[in-house]
């Protein structure tokens, strides 16, 4: 039981890593104030692993002076990555940036995660889980996420920082290696929201020249050529109504 216990808790913790080389610095007190790094900046391409929070009211991060601080000087000394999937799914030293931003809602899955996976994993035999594959992994997981993830952690996901974005593609996904259920979890687990519905024709067509004027041309143009259409077929149809009556009516017969 203990061990399937260690296998349902590394289910949603299973991430390959990269061995990192280490970086060592030395930073003496006294010259804090003169240590030319306290002048420089963080690069904004990586000052996202020095987020603590996101405030939904400003959609700013928030980010921790202290390790802001530390990021200055492990650039001043040469850093330059190598470590994006530790900093976003967090390591034995601290939590990674995906932990920080859920909050609570990682915790609650957690909790779901922990007693889901156990029920799952405790209808097989420890033989039978012994024998699983890469695909019986994929299969037990999309279970548990699929009863445990919340529609807001799944709104996370589908934001600027969660697992599901073009950040986690360009910033994190090569540093992790290989994720084949990444794919899975982003399709059916979290989908993508769908896309707001385009506006009606007769929402456009009801829209005065006024509203129109003090938004883009193109709705302009659209509602111009709408105008003009209508002018068009209302000349066409009296032209028609005076021709009918002449193209109808009887010809005389000559004496």
């Amino acid at each position: 039981f203990k061990a399937l216990s260690a296998m349902s808790r590394q289910l949603w913790h299973r991430r390959a890593r990269r061995p990192l080389g280490a970086i060592i610095f030395l930073v003496h007190r006294g010259a804090a104030e003169t240590c030319p790094v306290q002048q420089g900046t963080v690069d904004a391409k990586i000052k996202w692993m020095c987020a603590v929070s996101f405030d939904a009211r400003t959609q700013q991060l928030n980010f921790d002076d202290s390790c802001l601080e530390t990021l200055r000087q492990k650039q001043f000394w040469g850093y330059e990555g190598g470590d994006e999937c530790d900093q976003y799914w967090g390591d034995e030293r601290r939590p990674g940036l995906w932990q920080r931003l859920t909050g609570e809602l990682n915790a609650e899955y957690l909790v779901c995660g922990e007693d889901t996976s156990a029920k799952i994993l405790n209808s097989y035999t420890p033989r039978a889980v012994e024998a699983f594959g890469e695909k019986d992994w994929q299969g037990v997981r999309l279970q548990i996420d699929l009863a445990c993830v919340p529609k807001a952690l799944c709104d996370f996901e589908q934001s600027h920082f969660g697992r599901c974005s073009s950040f986690y593609t360009s910033q994190i996904l090569a540093n992790c290696g290989e994720d084949d259920y990444r794919e899975l979890f982003c399709t059916k687990v979290c989908p993508p929201p769908p896309p707001p519905p385009e506006p009606a024709f007769e929402e456009v067509e009801n829209e005065t020249e006024a509203s129109l004027n003090e938004k883009c041309p193109a709705k302009r143009v659209a509602f111009q050529a709408i105008s003009r259409a209508k002018e068009v077929a209302k000349d066409v149809t009296v032209w028609v109504k005076r021709l009918l009556p002449a193209l109808t009516a009887p010809t005389s017969s000559s004496p």
